[in-house]
């Protein structure tokens, strides 16, 4: 029995499935250590992270998409493309993936509205990023802007890279767990996008604790919830997600701006606490 629930060989069977290559390797781990305390046995140890896993992040994503072959619909892309010639293929990207294909259809407000009050950021923070970084050009960002991105899957993060180079982006994509806390900062601004319920689906504090590191590390911030299910009924999602996100964030340590849309409930966060030396 030792040898079949051995944490090290069932993590890498783990991540050896479809829905899990590609992920981030210590959240596998993370995932595999909890359920091992509560599991009966190794067939209901497996079934229960792969289910975890997939309500983290495998809602969203689609698993039958070659991601390095979305690279080739980026072979057009040059610095010098104007923004109306890059948008369509951002957009075509962007509908393979479930979060930012909702995200689509609201892009111009969303951003008019995160700006509206903050001067334009130069360094910007992507978390859980998806394939939100493909929102890019509808930013209305100044020249000389880096942005960071990250997200638990590898084959994202490398088509993300590609979008940055083949577009001249001063910009890096990474794989990061958010659980073991922020990958970097300072930034001017740090989008936390529907990511929240996910990080609580391991850890009932994982919301509360990264608006905590937030608040030192990035001087604004927009953070949503999802204003729908994936089926696109409401079931008073918006409703229960703000006062779960009034619940959990520190008001002494931020200003705070709500947005509602139907598909996305957005916060738009002013730091109160953050300092650059």
């Amino acid at each position: 029995m030792a040898e079949e629930l051995d944490p090290k060989k069932l993590a890498e069977e783990i991540a050896e499935t479809k829905k899990a290559r590609h992920m981030d390797f210590g959240l596998i781990q993370q995932v595999l250590s909890r359920e091992l305390r509560n599991a009966k046995n190794r067939r209901e140890v497996i079934k229960n992270v792969k289910s975890k896993l997939y309500q983290v992040s495998g809602a969203f994503r689609n698993d039958n998409l070659d991601y390095s072959s979305l690279k080739e619909k980026l072979s057009d892309v040059t610095p010098e493309m104007s923004l109306e010639e890059l948008k369509p293929i951002c957009l075509e990207i962007m509908h393979t993936h479930a979060s930012t294909r909702e995200r689509s259809q609201i892009l111009d407000e969303l951003y008019a509205e995160i700006f509206r009050e903050m001067p334009r950021p130069v360094s910007i923070c992507d978390l859980a990023c998806g394939l939100n970084p493909f929102s890019i050009p509808w930013m209305g960002l100044e020249p000389g802007f880096r942005y960071e991105a990250y997200d638990l899957f590898t084959d994202m993060s490398d088509l993300l890279n590609c979008f940055f180079e083949k577009r001249g982006i001063d910009g890096f994509a990474g794989q990061a767990n958010l659980l073991y806390g922020l990958p970097g900062g300072p930034y001017d601004l740090a989008l936390l996008f529907k990511v929240i319920p996910c990080l609580e689906q391991i850890d009932k504090y994982g919301g509360r604790h990264i608006l905590e590191q937030l608040a030192y590390a990035a001087r604004y911030a927009a953070v949503s919830f999802p204003g729908a299910s994936l089926s696109g009924k409401e079931k008073g999602m918006p409703r229960n997600y703000e006062a779960h996100f009034m619940n959990i964030i520190d008001q002494d340590a931020w200003e705070i701006r709500k947005v509602k849309y139907p598909s996305e409930l957005v916060f738009i966060l002013k730091s109160k606490v953050f300092y650059e030396a």
